[in-house]
């Protein structure tokens, strides 16, 4: 009974699927910039930029069948147009393990790339003679807001209290 519902056709997943699937994914990333924004948010020059930082810093290394490119253009795609796994499955002829795998390897590798992003900025000392923070000197002393010099009329005190109501 089995045996009645299979098929004798065999699976698309050839060389032609592989060619189809590297041409969506290159003609997202390198086609045109509009088309690099509209698919991936990226223009071309900060795509390679930042597949480049990928592969020396983040350590994300070319697979046997996929390049850096690919791997960042998925994971762009997905992210940007908030495709599920299954959605990318059926559109690149790939398995939701490998999708997964990949997004994976590629978020690590962003992750590794915090140090050399994001930097922890320097506190503006008291005696900074930067002309620039200069009119903010004594005026905002804590990040809650508990001290700030400004005159406020006598009818519109009763609106202003203090932030222990004292």
């Amino acid at each position: 009974m089995i045996a009645k519902y299979k098929t004798s056709r065999p699976c698309m997943r050839g060389i032609a699927s592989n060619t189809n699937r590297f041409t969506i994914l290159h003609r997202y990333a390198y086609g045109s910039d509009t088309m690099c924004l509209s698919k991936l948010r990226l223009n071309r020059r900060c795509f390679a930029k930042l597949c480049c930082m990928l592969e020396t810093l983040g350590g994300l290394k070319i697979t046997t069948y996929m390049n850096v490119d690919e791997q960042v253009s998925i994971l762009l795609h997905m992210i940007t147009h908030n495709l599920k796994n299954r959605v990318l499955t059926c559109h690149l002829h790939r398995s939701g393990k490998i999708i997964s795998r990949l997004v994976t390897q590629v978020c690590h590798a962003v992750i590794r790339l915090h140090p050399s992003l994001l930097n922890k900025p320097e506190p503006i000392t008291e005696d900074s003679t930067d002309q620039r923070w200069k009119c903010f000197k004594n005026y905002l002393r804590d990040l809650d807001g508990m001290h700030t010099n400004c005159l406020v009329s006598f009818e519109d005190k009763p609106r202003y209290r203090k932030r222990k109501m004292i």
